[in-house]
């Protein structure tokens, strides 16, 4: 398992050959069913993968004593594995083709595998000094998510035990520029090492190095909800979505306004009378539903750039890139779920202004570390935009959450579709059942299929689930494996009255087996009659 845990999952333990459990479940719905007779199953199609071999670094002379020589062994080394890192990156992850900004220059000579390095995080150990006194090699493990078959579809040498051997080619870059890591001015930024344009068969043997690095899978982890009771606990369920600009077709506009047009579809009251006129500082879209036997108020903002008669900030001023800036950072400080849609990258955090007017209005990686955010108030990050997935490493190092502690990031390991608002729909399907006419709790597996369902091959995933919740949020356990003849007998949301054999009893909705009490075990649950699995229950 890994040491920052994370579930990332494409179709998300989907069910197979089915659309999913049905909103809501009559009393004769379920019934247990023995372990093996399902026809249906659930899978994950993408997990995250260690990445570990060694490599070397060589100090520069002048160095007198054996003492200096390690200090500057220990500084070089770090900066060595942000490069194999880097490198790692532009062969694992999905280029784009196309010309101009619209493409990557190696789409087609250096393809990606569907798979991307968690930036920043990466252990180094055994660092030796070689005999002539300047080399010291060193081992490196590195953490990657993507495809499930991922092992398979690497060229390289297959070992024991699932794992492989791939033979890295990467830049050989000099010692003074390993250190050019300034936020938006990295050394990686510039030709020929950008990851739009790398490719090793274009460049000379003294331009490169080879790192051999050993796959192996990591150890998938359970599905698990959000912590829905945790997060209305106050009444409220307070949002801030920000929609970053866009070069393609305006897509940032279009997205906020049909945020904007749907909420108020869906019954939300909104403080201007169109999109056009609305700003946040106006107030949030609000809406009032019954959640688990309680009223909830739900406020939305919505942030974007001025535009094709909305208002919103200047997207080439760099007064109003710094002003978005901070908002993004006051979210993330009072608001319990915070949105970001629009241009992303390795490396890159949000993309919030046009990039080609200034260098102000983005939030990087060393901004959302930094970030203040509540300690003990519990919070979901979606970003929503192309290989989001070093954004959750960022926010884990952030020290009022440390290891995702209160925390959910929702990050894509690839392409997320620009021209699309359904990940933030299911998001809020997820939060509060947006347009649907009832709300259940449902695992996050349920949104992330959702999300996984788009046709640019999108994997989404949710950091920080190992402290999350395996029972149903609102479920009540009291009352487990009683007798009873209808739902209203075993609790609250959450529980059911389950066909066990000849009898029925209460059980409440689960993901694993951890989540039960006792000798109570989370199995598979399938509509009366059928063997089409809907679900898990603890039962006995």
């Amino acid at each position: 398992m890994s040491t920052v845990r994370s579930f990332l999952v494409a179709s998300s333990l989907a069910l197979a050959a089915c659309t999913g459990a049905p909103a809501e479940l009559g009393d004769d719905d379920i019934e247990a069913i023995d372990d093996g007779k399902a026809d249906n199953y659930f899978s994950t199609s993408a997990r995250e993968y260690w990445a570990e071999g060694g490599s070397q670094v060589v100090v520069e002379p002048g160095l007198k004593t054996a003492a200096a020589r390690l200090a500057r062994a220990k500084e070089l080394m770090q900066l060595k594995a942000v490069a194999i890192g880097w490198f790692l990156n532009v062969r694992l992850t999905d280029k784009e083709a196309g010309t101009g900004e619209h493409g990557d220059a190696n789409a087609a000579s250096y393809p990606g595998y569907h798979a991307i390095v968690r930036t920043g995080d990466f252990s180094l150990t055994n660092l030796k000094a070689a005999g002539d006194g300047a080399t010291y090699t060193f081992d490196v493990k590195l953490q990657v998510a993507g495809q499930q078959n991922l092992i398979t579809k690497l060229p390289g040498t297959a070992l024991s035990g699932s794992r492989k051997k791939v033979t890295l080619q990467m830049g050989k870059v000099a010692n003074a520029d390993l250190a050019k890591l300034d936020p938006e001015h990295e050394w990686f930024r510039d030709d020929p090492w950008d990851s739009g344009a790398f490719d090793p068969k274009k460049l000379t043997e003294d331009q490169l190095e080879t790192v051999d690095l050993t796959f192996s899978a990591q150890d998938d982890e359970d599905d698990a909800y959000f912590d829905l009771k945790k997060l209305f606990s106050d009444g409220k369920l307070t949002i801030d979505a920000h929609y970053g600009w866009d070069y393609w077709d305006r897509y940032d506009l279009a997205n906020a306004q049909d945020l904007y047009d749907r909420l108020v579809a869906d019954g939300f009251d909104s403080p201007a009378k169109s999109f056009d006129a609305y700003l946040p500082d106006d107030g949030p879209l609000t809406k009032t539903r019954a959640i688990a036997g309680k009223d909830v108020t739900i406020e939305v903002r919505i942030f974007h750039n001025a535009g094709k008669g909305a208002k919103g900030y200047d997207a080439g001023s760099e007064a109003d890139g710094i002003a978005w800036e901070k908002q993004v950072l006051k979210s993330l400080a009072e608001k319990e779920v915070v949105i970001f849609s629009g241009h992303s990258g390795q490396y890159y955090g949000f993309a919030l202004s046009d990039w080609k007017k200034t260098d102000r209005g983005a939030v990087d990686y060393p901004a959302l570390s930094s970030a203040t955010m509540p300690r003990d108030r519990y919070q979901i990050v979606l970003a929503s935009g192309c290989n989001t997935f070093s954004t959750g490493e960022a926010f884990r190092q952030n020290a009022s959450k440390p290891d995702f502690k209160n925390l959910n990031v929702v990050t894509t390991n690839t392409f997320s579709d620009a021209g699309s608002n359904e990940e933030v729909f299911a998001l809020f399907a997820a939060l509060f059942g947006a347009e649907q006419s009832t709300f259940a709790a449902r695992p996050i597996s349920t949104m992330l299929r959702k999300m996984n369902g788009s046709g640019m091959g999108a994997m989404f995933g949710v950091h920080g689930v190992d402290g999350d919740p395996r029972l149903h949020p609102f479920a009540d356990v009291a009352k487990l494996g009683d007798a009873c003849t209808a739902n209203d007998d075993c609790g609250g949301d959450g529980n059911r009255c389950t066909k066990v054999g000849q009898k029925r009893v209460c059980s409440a909705a689960c993901v694993a087996d951890d989540a039960c009490p006792g000798s109570f075990k989370c199995k598979q649950v399938a509509a009366t009659g059928t063997s089409t699995i809907v679900g898990r229950q603890c039962l006995k």
